[in-house]
């Protein structure tokens, strides 16, 4: 049994459109299968729970959309030791599969997964911030995590009525470019107190820094190039002590991979990282915006089982 589960507003409503397709491949194969929808609020959480309780053994989820889509999920407290998840993607971005090499036609790719082409364990990553009341507040990512600039984007782009625009276009991946170039010069900078392993440092007038699973974020943006989702590691790329107009210049080399190296950007790694920002600033798991703190934690969490 196939539990396919669907974001209806995935690509503008394409995931909806999707469905009778999916449909027809698993009558004419033979193969069962159960249609459900995500929710704006809880996700998959509910369905979920009906179906772990009413079946024994490894749980087989096809996802239908974007990193949006995978992240609700993940967020859903799924049971990571049983399911096998798998992924039909369909967002603006998809970010998580580029490391992953997918079939280009749908019927190809439902074979891939019911033949079982391939299986990996993929990272799971976790955020935690702390809320002025001291209630922590936690969420999952599987691609990327990130406090300043680039969670400042992703909450301008959610808030852009741009983006619903250029996706019936094709061209969602032009809204990051275009607020991104604004961000430059409307984000407000942070001191942060960064600390990886034992090594602590004071970065001071920083733009992000952004916790990777994934080598991109942001639709193909090659934040962390070396980066790997089975590694049980995560990357951390950092922009700091640089002028706006050095920051123009820079942020641009990371779409063609040359800001590794450069002054002013810090490349590291580790299980975990912790950061204390001198203001409350944006911070974000996989484009969702979670709110503005003065402190970030994202470490490895779990692993789950990748099939396709």
């Amino acid at each position: 049994m196939y539990y396919v589960f669907i974001n209806p507003a995935s690509q503008s409503g394409k995931g909806e459109l999707l469905k009778d397709s999916l449909e027809a491949w698993f009558k004419d194969n033979k193969v069962d299968y159960e249609i459900h929808y995500t929710k704006k609020d809880t996700g998959i959480a509910e369905d979920f729970a009906t179906i772990a309780a009413g079946t024994e053994g490894p749980i087989k989820m096809i996802v239908v959309g974007g990193d949006g889509t995978l992240d609700a999920c993940i967020n859903s407290n799924i049971d990571f030791d049983r399911v096998e998840l798998s992924l039909i993607p369909l967002g603006s971005g998809n970010d998580f599969i580029r490391g992953h090499k997918l079939p280009k036609k749908l019927p190809d790719k439902l074979s891939a997964i019911v033949n079982r082409a391939h299986e990996e364990v993929i990272d799971i990553g976790l955020t935690t911030v702390v809320k002025p009341d001291g209630e922590n507040l936690t969420h999952r990512f599987i691609v990327s995590s990130g406090v300043g600039y680039d969670a400042e984007i992703c909450d301008m782009v959610d808030a852009s009525k741009l983006k619903k625009f250029l996706n019936k276009l094709h061209l969602g991946k032009l809204v990051y470019v275009l607020i991104g170039i604004r961000g430059i010069f409307t984000n407000k900078l942070a001191d942060m107190t960064v600390s990886v392993g034992n090594n602590k440092t004071i970065y001071p007038d920083s733009f992000f820094i952004c916790a990777m699973n994934s080598q991109c974020e942001g639709g193909g943006v090659p934040m962390a190039p070396t980066a790997l989702d089975t590694d049980g590691l995560l990357n951390f790329t950092l922009f700091h002590n640089m002028t706006r107009l050095k920051a123009l210049f820079t942020i641009p080399l990371i779409y063609i991979r040359k800001h590794i190296g450069r002054k002013g950007v810090d490349y590291l790694s580790g299980r975990s990282v912790y950061v204390r920002l001198s203001r409350p600033t944006m911070v974000h798991c996989d484009g969702e915006c979670l709110g503005e703190f003065d402190n970030f934690k994202a470490e490895l969490d779990q692993k789950i089982r990748f099939i396709y």
